[in-house]
């Protein structure tokens, strides 16, 4: 299992990292996935705690690395655990 972390940067001293409800991360994500035409249908999505468990088959290993730059990339994700396979 690998797990990719990402962390917000704040600007002002004060600032705090963005915090986005897990059932609206899940939203987010799966949305994201289903509108990018190089990712494969049917990828499982479980959010807790802003961490990101992405499980599925892909056809490679560039998706692999595709999907999970694509899911760290949302606002609000602070870590993404990798459970794709991929088949070649």
């Amino acid at each position: 299992m690998l797990i990719f972390a990402f962390q917000s940067c704040a600007s002002l001293p004060d600032a705090t990292p963005d915090v986005v409800p897990d059932g609206q991360l899940r939203e987010e994500v799966e949305q994201l996935l289903a509108a990018d035409e190089r990712i494969p249908a049917g990828l499982e999505v479980r959010v807790s705690e802003g961490i990101v468990d992405v499980a599925g088959v892909v056809p490679s290993t560039d998706d692999v690395r595709y999907i999970l730059r694509r899911v760290g990339s949302v606002t609000g994700v602070r870590a993404v655990v990798n459970r794709l396979r991929a088949v070649r």
